[in-house]
């Protein structure tokens, strides 16, 4: 097996296969707080793999979007390191903003 660029480990929770260990465990997290109490605490629905395409063709893959009972909603990236906050990623957020308006909470 060959090492991977970032270290990550492919692991399957819920039936799914998630890119890191780390990705797993954060929907694992997300499937907690669907018992939280608070509303605003509470996710209600929660979805890995959002697709986004831009202008010129690009496309970004932001790991969750998850939706809280209070009613708002929210993109998650998980993020190792600073190695995984690569030129092309910062960029990619930056024109998620630009062009969506939207912002990615790095986790």
């Amino acid at each position: 097996m060959h090492q991977r660029k970032y270290r990550n480990i492919p692991t399957i929770y819920s039936g799914r296969r998630y890119a890191s260990k780390k990705e797993a465990q954060y929907a694992a997290q997300l499937d907690m707080l669907r018992l939280a109490e608070k509303p605003e605490n509470r996710v209600v629905f929660w979805t890995p793999q959002v697709p986004f395409k831009f202008q010129c063709g690009t496309k970004m893959i932001v790991d969750f979007l998850i939706c809280y009972a209070d009613g708002r909603w929210e993109l998650h990236d998980t993020k190792g390191g600073q190695a995984t906050k690569t030129q092309v990623y910062r960029l990619k957020k930056r024109m998620l903003k630009h062009e969506y308006g939207l912002e990615i909470k790095e986790v």
